[in-house]
């Protein structure tokens, strides 16, 4: 994994945790865009590249 994957792995975790911790502390709940979103994040930092 090269070094800017793992960068923006980090980046989305961090952003994840930031927008659950504030949902907590404010009460947000959750809409289908923001579930879009984290799909979207999660199928980006679990892609698999098969060179084969």
């Amino acid at each position: 994994m090269s070094i800017m994957a793992r960068i923006a792995k980090l980046d989305s975790a961090l952003q994840r945790g930031l927008d659950n911790g504030l949902a907590l502390i404010f009460g947000g709940k959750v809409v289908p865009a923001e579930i879009e979103e984290l799909l979207k994040q999660e199928a980006e930092d679990n892609l698999v590249v098969d060179d084969g």
